[in-house]
């Protein structure tokens, strides 16, 4: 205002507005900025105690006031049958998912249909026959025992950490061309396998380091891992990310109030694989009630090629009970097709083989086994591996992972 004006009254607070050419709205603004409207002409007046300030516009100005566009903007659909078919999925699959009952820890699954109890080995005679030789060379493992090629024992030696165990004991080594003749594989290039686990190991490290995400580790360390490890099989046995496999529905966990347990899905899968094995499954699907895979989900390549390890990643925060959680409804959904594919006549109510199941934490390994009994599955507990951080950890998981594989091929299939 100007300085000769005469101070306003205590119902005159309003600031009056200087004329200019680009005019200045003149309700004060809600925060530290002014609203300006372009082209209006405002002319200052002095309000009365009971009227607003008006602006005074000539009739030939009009407010540059944008109305909203509902027709374009997205915000606003007026046809929701339009929308792509994938969010009125995910809507059903919203509300599917609400009538089932939720898994989030292994004290949910004890109200499973057929409950589920963990346990932690104490003796040999928890585990039926068929598990007991897997369990054996796991131990071996997790023990250092043969899990380093003779030819590498200077390399090992040289590369290995300081943290890392002496390995002076014969026990550690063992012979590749023996080995793969006796468990029906393939002689691999033990140089370059060196190689790849030390990159593996820094891998894990700085994995760890930098509290890198699960994905991030399934793709940087654990899938390099299996690659190495299963590479003596040739194709007899793959593995496959099953991130996105879902469980069909026939085949889904029951409460035992009768809702169906919430699906849960693992990260990986070691499968039977080869010509001979396709052909066996076709054949087995031409006389089975389902046809639609050989396994409790359909998701490709699970179709054709059965599953006989499922493994579940977390990084280092991760949950270790959910992680049980999520094998447990995954697994029991599998005992739950393998009871179908024995036929009607055997009226199977129990699947005699333990399943093996991987739990990875961070670079961390370990072996339960999923039992089926005639009341009650149990989640078997057993043994620490080893720890990819470091080169003697990860020709640990390299040989238990050689263990899987050849359990796979020779018990399972």
């Amino acid at each position: 205002s100007h300085p000769s004006d005469s101070p306003p009254s205590p119902n005159q607070l309003k600031r009056k507005m200087p004329k200019s050419s680009g005019a200045t709205m003149v309700s004060p603004p809600p925060s530290d900025q002014t609203s300006q409207i372009d082209d209006a002409d405002v002319t200052p007046r002095a309000p009365s105690p009971s009227k607003r300030r008006r602006l005074d516009l000539s009739s030939d100005q009009v407010l540059p006031f944008r109305q909203p566009d509902f027709a374009s903007d997205r915000r606003f659909p007026d046809d929701l049958s339009s929308q792509p078919s994938s969010t009125k999925t995910s809507t059903t699959d919203r509300k599917s998912n609400r009538s089932r009952s939720p898994v989030k820890s292994m004290l949910d699954l004890r109200l499973a249909e057929k409950p589920m109890e963990t346990i932690i080995l104490d003796t040999l005679d928890q585990l039926p026959p068929n598990a007991t030789a897997l369990f054996a060379s796991s131990l071996d493992a997790s023990q250092c025992r043969n899990i380093i090629p003779h030819c590498m024992r200077e390399r090992v030696q040289a590369a290995k950490s300081i943290l890392d165990p002496a390995l002076d004991a014969e026990s550690h080594y063992y012979d590749i061309q023996s080995w793969a003749e006796s468990h029906s594989a393939k002689v691999w290039d033990a140089v370059e396998e060196l190689r790849t686990l030390q990159k593996i190991a820094a891998r894990s490290r700085e994995a760890e380091l930098m509290s890198l995400t699960e994905p991030a580790w399934n793709a940087r360390v654990h899938e390099p891992l299996l690659d190495v490890a299963l590479e003596p099989f040739g194709d007899s046995v793959s593995h496959w990310d099953v991130t996105r496999a879902s469980i069909n529905k026939p085949y889904l966990g029951k409460h035992s109030s009768g809702a169906e347990l919430q699906a849960k899905m693992v990260d990986f899968c070691i499968t039977l694989n080869g010509k001979s094995m396709a052909k066996a499954v076709w054949k087995r699907l031409e006389t089975a009630s389902d046809n639609h895979s050989i396994n409790h989900s359909s998701t490709s390549p699970l179709r054709e090629h059965p599953i006989a390890i499922s493994i579940e990643t977390k990084a280092p925060g991760g949950s270790r009970d959910e992680a049980k959680a999520q094998l447990s409804v995954w697994v029991t959904s599998h005992l739950k097709r393998l009871r179908t594919l024995s036929g009607p006549s055997k009226n199977l109510n129990t699947v005699a083989i333990a399943l093996p199941v991987v739990e990875v934490h961070g670079g961390e390994w370990s072996l339960l086994f999923l039992r089926d009994g005639d009341e009650d599955i149990q989640l078997i507990q057993t043994v620490k591996i080893g720890d990819t951080k470091s080169i003697v950890g990860c020709y640990q998981v390299v040989a238990f992972l050689r263990h899987l594989g050849f359990w796979a091929t020779s018990v399972y299939r």
